[in-house]
């Protein structure tokens, strides 16, 4: 967050950037909302979706991985 002085000398000084307030994160759920609201499907299915299939998503392929890896030693 803290702006390094290294730089264009001909730009003012500012300790703190003003885009350095997010993060990848940030950035990551805001391309998710901005594709929900363009697909048309609800909120509430939305959220249904993030909550309950994607976790069993990622643990059916943590497992399958994990199982990949441990086969192949």
């Amino acid at each position: 967050m803290l702006r390094p002085f290294i730089g264009d000398p001909d730009l003012p000084v500012a300790f703190f950037r003003s885009e350095a307030w997010g993060n990848a994160y940030v950035v990551v759920a805001r391309l998710l909302v901005h594709a929900a609201n363009r697909t048309g499907i609800s909120p509430r299915l939305w959220t249904w979706l993030i909550a309950t299939v994607l976790p069993f998503t990622l643990i059916f392929i943590a497992f399958y991985i994990y199982h990949v890896l441990r086969e192949s030693r």
